[in-house]
């Protein structure tokens, strides 16, 4: 009990409760812990997610190589199984350029190089006497290393082998799209 003498003689008598009572909020450290493990939750969430979108384009990428390869391989090597005769190259030769005689006049001669095309090395295909040039390769991956090789027997017609790099174009220098792959295949003329 608490006794409070007033000037005028009076004494007041009562009880006065001296509690601290707490307003609703947070404090200085509760907000800074909080806002600590807000962060690390949203990084790793961020993290996680730049990660798993670089993996989704390097997967891209590589479908986008190994596609066009196997497409240019089996385009050249059904090219080859059709032809009557190889004049580029020679027997026992090897050269950057494929040349075929088709069956037929209007696709004779066949031609298979490379050639510069909007900067970016592309394989082409030019067929009969005044060709339109066709590009077989997209304007993403960059041609190099072409080489067919004629290693066919004597008195045989020919067996072409082939092999070329495709490689993805990549002008930021991002890692998910450095790929790089080699494509090696053959083909015999009937």
């Amino acid at each position: 009990m608490v006794q409070v003498t007033v000037p005028c003689g009076l004494i007041l008598r009562g009880t006065v409760n001296m509690k601290h009572t707490r307003t609703n909020g947070f404090t200085l450290i509760e907000m800074v812990l909080y806002m600590g493990i807000f962060s690390l939750i949203i990084s790793s969430i961020v993290g996680l997610a730049m990660v798993a979108t670089a993996q989704r384009v390097k997967s891209q990428v590589i479908a986008d190589v190994t596609y066009q390869g196997e497409a240019l391989m089996s385009s050249m090597t059904q090219a080859v199984r059709g032809a009557s005769s190889v004049t580029t190259p020679a027997q026992g030769t090897t050269n950057a350029t494929l040349q075929l005689n088709t069956p037929y006049a209007a696709t004779t001669p066949t031609i298979y190089d490379a050639t510069t095309n909007g900067g970016v090395m592309r394989l082409r295909l030019r067929e009969g006497v005044t060709p339109t040039t066709n590009y077989l390769s997209n304007s993403h991956v960059v041609l190099s290393n072409l080489s067919f090789s004629n290693n066919g027997l004597t008195n045989t017609k020919g067996s072409i082998k082939i092999s070329f790099t495709l490689t993805y174009v990549n002008p930021n220098g991002r890692d998910e799209y450095n790929y790089s792959k080699n494509f090696f295949g053959g083909a015999n003329l009937p």
